[in-house]
């Protein structure tokens, strides 16, 4: 997947440690790619894997950019609102933010 760097407006960093993955990451990384092709999406936002963020017992943890905020426990049902709500509407998952920087 290539992108214009002009296109992007949003980056999503999902975690890929061990308990992140353990806990089903990898499941959640291919539903935000799928949700984000889904909605036409896909050319403005760019996703990214990242090593272990030690939040282990707060996994999967994804992280959405300008925003700054930090989901945890993040499922492929999750991600799929994360994009549709997030980053289609704008509105963060409240419920779900671990946290927001800056503060």
């Amino acid at each position: 997947m290539s992108h214009h760097i002009d296109n992007i407006a949003c980056h999503i960093l999902c975690c890929m440690g061990s308990s992140c993955k353990k806990h089903g990451a990898e499941e959640v990384l291919e539903t935000l790619k799928h949700e984000l092709k889904e909605e036409g999406l896909h050319k403005h936002v760019h996703i990214s894997k990242t090593h272990c963020n030690d939040l282990c017992k707060r996994s999967p943890i994804v992280m959405v950019y300008p925003d700054g905020i930090w989901y945890e426990e993040m499922t492929p049902k999750l991600a799929k609102k994360l994009v549709q709500e997030h980053i289609r509407k704008g509105e963060p998952l409240k419920k779900h933010i671990l946290r927001t920087i800056p503060y």
